[in-house]
């Protein structure tokens, strides 16, 4: 892809799903158009004018006119644009010679100029943006907290701070060869300059490495909103051996925090800053088990186009609502047979699943799980003979564990599929604050069976790292549910050796064999509806097709076509 021609970015427009293209012409001027969304615009349009009159012509008036009206729904429903460009900067690093990239490598960008993430993940970066707390420098999503920091955008990026703080003021005469050379107005430099004098480079000089710099913190590291990056930047760039050694890292970071703050404060448009840091430490903080990570090898270099398009799709497959109700069905099933069977001595309490959002929530959801799920639906039971209470426990898209509360023993074992140090601790502080809500809810109930000296949140909680096994990311739900099912029988929590195919099989089962299974039922309806409608529509086709065949034969005998020869 050469710099200087036409070249188009999708923007998605999260509210009408609609897909916009922003085209950037030789001028580095753009404008909106729609590769998807314009078509439908303009399809329903057309629709309800017809609809009003069958005479309505669509002249090519019309059509301008219809233009302009989606134009301004366009730009008024878009709520997420930004000028970091990935994809834009990758291209302009393909075209370098080896002398140029060693030159990069010098100047402390030898880790970004590997960047292979392909165009940036908008949907997803929406959503961080959302979810990002400016004032405590967090990002908030199922119960986790991701904590941003001027070393995290170092590390995730693969730029450094050298001990030097940027210079943007000084003597204009000193940066006078270069506002020259770049054109600059009193709005800054075009990027498309950039662009282009890069294109036609093959030199590995001082002005190269400037041109280079003004042209990786326009389309990288601190993007602007506009299409025209400042001046300034001359100041700490005229001295080019002490490009690798200014604060690039805090300084970036902290344009990232001052873009997302005015984008939510001031209802703007454009997000300025290096959104695309938000997506990589995203990607490289989920517990993921499809890729094999090299702690050594920054995230920026490590993350490509096609690992980051599985992740997302793992993400919205992962922890699902199919999942989570599955397992609801399961811990159901799993609670009637066991007083069904006279056989099962153990007493356990299988509850429904239970999200991360319902504990981190802060707003009572927890308490009223509890009531709902422990109080109402175990009502019946002693407390007293309760041995076990399994909780299985949605930790949003990213995890799945089980929560096993040893009622005789005072402990609460956090049976994780993959076990891992970064985990543990927020587990266990998500156990610690159930066992508080089941203190509050349980009250009555634990000072008549066992006296004011019991309580849930004395309970000792630990991890039992024996419990962890090799096991792929979409295999986490059917494990936790091998578990339950274990526990039931009093078998040995963890296998040595298991199959998750044999897993499913024996699930799938157990689950059709279950009368009170809600999902079956609502299959079965369903199926049930559908053969219904299906046979009466075959039923109205032969009708149809005997009455056309009785038409023509009547037809026919009007008509008359005299004797057979």
């Amino acid at each position: 892809m050469e710099l200087g021609r036409i070249r188009k970015r999708k923007a998605c427009n999260h509210n009408r799903h609609l897909e916009t293209v922003t085209i950037v012409d030789g001028e580095g001027n753009e404008a909106t158009q729609s590769s998807y969304g314009f078509v439908s615009f303009f399809g329903e349009t057309v629709r309800r004018m017809k609809a009003n009159d069958e005479r309505a012509c669509i002249t090519r008036e019309v059509r301008k006119e219809l233009g302009m009206e989606f134009k301004k729904v366009a730009v008024e429903e878009t709520k997420f644009l930004t000028r970091c460009a990935p994809d834009r900067f990758a291209a302009a690093v393909g075209q370098l010679t080896d002398d140029q990239r060693e030159v990069v490598s010098e100047m402390g960008l030898d880790n970004l100029i590997k960047l292979n993430c392909g165009r940036l993940k908008r949907k997803l970066c929406c959503w961080l943006v959302q979810r990002t707390d400016v004032a405590r420098c967090v990002i908030e999503f199922s119960g986790r907290e991701l904590q941003l920091s001027a070393n995290s955008f170092a590390y995730i990026m693969g730029v450094s701070d050298g001990g030097m703080r940027l210079q943007l003021e000084g003597d204009r005469s000193d940066v006078a060869s270069y506002l020259d050379k770049y054109n600059a107005t009193s709005s800054g430099i075009n990027v498309k300059t950039l662009a282009d004098i890069l294109q036609n480079s093959r030199e590995a000089n001082d002005e190269f490495k400037v041109t280079f710099m003004l042209f990786t913190l326009c389309t990288i590291l601190c993007p602007p909103i506009g299409v025209h990056i400042s001046s300034s930047f001359l100041y700490s760039l005229k001295d080019t051996k002490f490009i690798s050694k200014r604060n690039w890292a805090s300084f970036c970071y902290d344009k990232l925090i001052q873009g997302i703050t005015r984008y939510k404060e001031d209802h703007l448009a454009y997000v300025g800053g290096c959104v695309l840091y938000l997506e990589m430490l995203f990607c490289n903080s989920i517990v993921y088990g499809g890729l094999r990570r090299d702690r050594s090898i920054s995230p920026i270099a490590l993350w490509n186009g096609c690992e980051i398009k599985r992740l997302i799709k793992w993400i919205e497959k992962k922890g699902g609502y199919g999942s989570i109700k599955i397992i609801s069905v399961v811990a159901e099933m799993l609670s009637t047979l066991q007083k069904c069977s006279e056989a099962d001595q153990c007493d356990s309490w299988f509850l429904p699943v239970l999200t991360v959002p319902h504990v981190v929530s802060g707003e009572g959801l927890l308490q009223r799980w509890v009531e709902e799920n422990v109080t109402l639906t175990h009502k019946n039971n002693d407390l007293h003979t309760c041995e076990r209470i399994i909780v299985p426990v949605n930790h949003g898209f990213a995890h799945w564990y089980l929560l096993v509360i040893s009622v005789q023993e005072h402990c609460a074992e956090i049976w994780d599929p993959v076990p891992t140090s970064l985990t543990s601790n927020l587990f266990a502080t998500e156990v610690q604050e159930i066992l508080n809500c089941l203190d509050t809810v349980l009250n009555v109930k634990i000072r008549t069976k066992f006296g004011s000296c019991f309580a849930f949140r004395t309970f000792s909680i630990f991890q039992p790292y024996s419990l962890g096994k090799e096991c792929e990311a979409h295999d986490y739900a059917v494990y936790i549910v091998m578990l339950m099912r274990r526990i039931r029988q009093t078998i040995q929590p963890a296998p040595e050796i298991w199959s998750s195919d044999e897993e499913r099989l024996r699930l799938l089962l157990l689950l059709v064999q279950f009368e009170n299974n809600a999902v079956r039922n609502k299959v079965l309806e369903n199926a049930s509806f559908y053969y219904i409608e299906t046979q009466r529509d075959a039923l109205k086709r032969d009708d149809d097709l005997a009455k056309r065949v009785r038409t023509n034969r009547m037809k026919s005998r009007k008509i008359g076509h005299g004797p057979r020869k």
